[in-house]
């Protein structure tokens, strides 16, 4: 059991791809099971050591309000369950409240006049409900979501983990933690998996702990069981696999498509594309982005004049791929071409990637 937790803490394929992103669930979640883990580490439960888990709970409600959350859990397991006195809770609290009184004042700093960013964004994400505005999605997105996308059927052993932990520890630190964060994003309308990223940090204590479950306390010899170390097996070879993909691939399929049409040369260049402009996101994107490249909207291969140089075309897996015509010779593919007799599922579409072709008149 602990080889298990220690190869799911350092060597879990999408726990290294969110340990390394800078975003704010994954600091938050971070920075949450750092204070989480030096409660139960430290010897010396003195008043200083409360003050400074007050310091790092403000800091991960400042990276991720929905932080929040995840405090509120744990002080009501500390004062329900474990018993702690409540001078002890409130030098927590005093902790949290000067880390967001700090937060008060850099973003009323930089937005020049008195903000307080956590309220304004409760206001309009859920009193005014703009966050539906993006979309909604019914309670058991989640669930659907992550079993998709964390490679199934391995992905439905985390579900499993996490379902049996909280109803075989109710009692947990763990359950008070992770249990309210959940439940809360279940019931908010607008649902994207990366919301519950900062979850992840949990993810090899609960596995490893529901499988001591029911190996010890309800005597199912499972370690023994030969179906389930075939498919222990398995999933570390995909997983090792994966490590390897997440490791030397950019997060986004893009970039490098974008290093290919940027080093294309040095004339400029007319990139005809179908459905989506891959430099249109949030914000347009400006990286590995030449100035002489010029950017033209077609609904088909067939729009694309005649007689002029330096043609490229784009097009997403899924979208039109199968409506090439000769004269376009391909040069780029985020994936190789021998990748498609495996797409299991349709996971080259939901994993997302382009076709770039050069139109030869």
């Amino acid at each position: 059991f602990r080889k298990w937790f220690l190869w799911l803490s350092f060597l879990l394929w999408f726990g290294l791809y969110n340990g390394v992103r800078f975003s704010s669930e994954s600091w938050s979640g971070g920075i949450y099971v750092i204070s989480f883990s030096l409660y139960f580490l430290s010897k010396s439960k003195n008043l200083l050591l409360y003050f400074y888990l007050g310091v790092l709970f403000g800091f991960s409600f400042l990276f991720r309000f929905q932080g929040a959350l995840f405090v509120i859990g744990f002080l009501a397991w500390m004062l329900i369950i474990n018993k702690e006195k409540i001078k002890n809770i409130l030098v927590i609290i005093l902790g949290t409240l000067i880390v967001i009184g700090l937060g008060v004042l850099l973003d009323s700093w930089f937005y020049d006049e008195f903000t307080i960013s956590f309220w304004n964004y409760f206001d309009v994400n859920i009193l005014q409900d703009k966050a539906a505005s993006f979309g909604v999605d019914p309670w058991y997105f989640y669930f659907m979501n992550f079993f998709n996308n964390a490679v199934p059927p391995f992905s439905l052993l985390f579900i499993i983990a996490f379902i049996g932990f909280v109803i075989f520890k109710p009692k947990s630190a763990v359950t008070w933690s992770v249990l309210p964060f959940l439940l809360i994003h279940l019931l908010i309308g607008h649902k994207e998996l990366r919301f519950l990223f900062p979850m992840v940090g949990f993810i090899p204590f609960i596995v490893v702990s529901f499988l001591q479950i029911i190996q010890m306390e309800k005597n199912i010899n499972i370690l023994s069981n030969k179906f389930f170390k075939i498919f222990m097996y398995l999933f570390f070879l995909v997983n090792i696999v994966l490590v390897v993909v997440v490791s030397f691939r950019s997060t986004s399929s893009k970039i490098a498509l974008f290093r290919k049409i940027y080093l294309r040369s040095e004339a400029p260049v007319n990139l005809y594309y179908i459905n989506s402009n891959p430099y249109e996101s949030n914000n347009d994107i400006y990286f590995y982005r030449r100035k002489n490249l010029n950017l033209i909207p077609i609904k088909s291969f067939v729009d694309i004049p005649k007689n002029s140089e330096n043609k490229l075309a784009l097009v997403e897996y899924g979208k039109q791929s199968n409506i090439i015509p000769n004269h376009c010779s391909i040069i780029y593919s985020s994936y190789p071409e021998w990748v498609k007799y495996f797409n299991f599922n349709n996971w080259i579409e939901r994993f997302g990637g382009w076709k770039l072709y050069e139109v030869n008149d």
